[in-house]
């Protein structure tokens, strides 16, 4: 659960930011708009949603602003197959508190997960009356699969590939946010950590020094890493420390985000779009929320898991 609110906010809160800060001259005239979140997972009964206001500053620094600007008081209704589902609001940690110093307040529906190719609409009554609505609808993946992709890492042809289908008629055209992760252990202090990396798909050359680069959103389902990036990957979990023996890798797992017709557009916002090498950089604005600004859509995560050599592993001087 903390996973996936921790996900949450953290998709919105770039989005808000984004959204405070663009154009030229960013102090013109106030205009009071009311922003809602509400990105529901298909794998899982935990949803959570955000809402929060517009605000106004004396200077052309948003930062300036020290009052959280999230509403509470609010009824979040999600209304699906004549049923209504209604949200509780509820805090948690604000772990920086260098702006903000209250906790972050969020709402939470513990007991709804939307099948696939459903409609539902969200109703959003703020505590002043005014009434924000929008409407979305599940993809449907009927019988998706990663039967083409290789499994085992390493690949001695120094490419890993990774394709996914998914069949019925009339196929909708979705959207992709791929991630290998390396999920390992490692002892600090005598005791085991729990810790995760996501490899990336080259290294970029810049000012000497290599940088990571990770994938965009991609229509076309297929990815392909190259064995030296995983190989590079694997030694960056223990850069700059010489007892790799405190490194147990458990697994690789490729993680598949499929995002629906109405999230897709928000996810092409803030990553950007990916069609092989070239990257869209005219961004645009999204929102599909009637009365305000925000995002109302459903995302599935499809896995992946690799077979690893063990004499792979211990080739690093990791334990697995």
């Amino acid at each position: 659960m903390k996973s996936i609110l921790k996900l949450f906010i953290l998709m919105t809160s770039m989005i808000y930011i984004s959204s405070c800060e663009e154009g030229f001259d960013p102090k013109t005239k106030f205009e009071e708009q009311y922003i809602a979140y509400c990105i529901l997972s298909g794998d899982t009964t935990f949803q959570t949603a955000t809402l929060s206001k517009s605000y106004d500053v004396s200077s052309s620094d948003p930062y300036e602003n020290t009052t959280d600007p999230s509403l509470e008081g609010a009824t979040i209704n999600i209304i699906y197959e004549d049923s209504t589902y209604t949200f509780k609001d509820s805090t948690t940690t604000r772990l920086d508190s260098s702006r903000y110093d209250s906790p972050i307040r969020f709402y939470y529906l513990n007991n709804f997960r939307p099948e696939e190719n459903k409609n539902m609409t969200l109703q959003i009554i703020l505590p002043n009356g005014k009434i924000l609505n929008s409407a979305t609808k599940t993809p449907r993946l009927t019988y998706f699969n990663f039967q083409y992709s290789d499994q085992d890492i390493p690949q001695v042809d120094g490419q890993v590939g990774i394709r996914w289908d998914y069949y019925y008629k009339d196929k909708e055209n979705l959207v992709y946010y791929p991630r290998l992760k390396i999920y390992y252990q490692k002892l600090e202090d005598g005791i085991q950590k729990d810790k995760s990396q996501v490899i990336p798909l080259e290294y970029l050359l810049v000012d000497n020094e290599y940088v990571p680069y990770y994938p965009s959103v991609v229509k076309f389902p297929l990815i392909i890493y190259y064995q030296s990036v995983i190989d590079k990957a694997f030694q960056d979990i223990s850069k700059n420390d010489p007892n790799k023996q405190n490194y147990t890798i458990k697994k690789i797992v490729f993680e598949l985000l499929l995002l629906n017709n109405e999230l897709a557009p928000y996810y092409m916002t803030v990553v950007g779009v990916s069609e092989g090498l070239s990257v869209i950089l005219d961004r645009m604005d999204y929102s599909n929320i009637e009365g305000g600004l925000g995002v109302f859509g459903v995302y599935y995560v499809k896995k992946l898991d690799f077979n690893l050599s063990t004499a792979y592993i211990n080739s690093f001087g990791y334990k697995f």
